[in-house]
């Protein structure tokens, strides 16, 4: 999910419910849920967070559920990010674009605390993060990650995906203007590498600036 606030700011949000199943999905529903109307009434990010995990927890059908979650702040000016990942793997940073030498690396920095609903917390601890001109992040569960490469036992994973992403950019340099192409086209190599349909969910999210105009415009 994805809201802009009074403020200007940019909220992005992926979560992952553990199990699969008409149950998990009606949780994942109820979650989220939550999550807008928490961001839609300006409550600070750890109190979202603190409220998810009670609503996880009052709202799963079994004791053992969890849920994972990848939730960004983007600040109004569109320079800085603030990143709270509970057990959900971490984002992809694109730095400019193909045509303007650009780069994509994995946010390992990012620090990673237990999923929802797995202990009790007082703290939910962020990564600051200061954003290039030209950026787009990539949130996405691990379903699109823990696929094979080939017919061995490596699986894609998050500096792997890193490299896809570079790569599948260089094959759509329109990219920036049709981003869901170079979403499908990720999503489709994943796909080829594991050698048929990947075994998870996937759900893929790309957010970024878009290019400033001639006049100055907002990204």
């Amino acid at each position: 999910d994805a809201i802009r606030d009074a403020d200007g700011a940019l909220h992005v949000m992926v979560g992952d419910v553990s199990g699969h199943g008409p149950d998990e999905a009606a949780l994942g529903v109820r979650l989220r849920i939550a999550w807008r109307a928490l961001v839609l009434a300006a409550r600070p990010p750890e109190e979202i967070l603190g409220t998810l995990q009670q609503v996880l927890v009052a709202e799963r059908h079994r004791e053992h559920i969890f849920a994972t979650v990848c939730a960004l702040t983007v600040s109004p000016d569109r320079c800085r990010a603030r990143v709270h990942l509970a057990g959900h793997p971490a984002p992809v940073l694109i730095d400019g674009d193909d045509l303007h030498g650009g780069a994509v690396r994995l946010l390992a920095e990012a620090r990673v605390i237990p999923p929802l609903g797995v202990v009790a917390r007082t703290s939910w601890p962020s990564t600051e993060l200061e954003l290039p001109e030209r950026w787009a992040l990539l949130l996405h569960t691990d379903g699109l990650i823990d696929g094979r490469i080939g017919g061995g036992a490596e699986r894609l994973g998050g500096e792997g995906l890193a490299e896809l992403v570079w790569a599948e950019m260089r094959g759509h340099p329109d990219w920036r203007t049709d981003p869901g192409s170079l979403v499908d086209a990720v999503i489709a190599r994943a796909e080829a590498l594991n050698g048929g349909d990947l075994v998870d969910d996937v759900a893929v999210l790309l957010v970024g600036a878009l290019p400033r105009t001639s006049g100055g415009g907002r990204p």
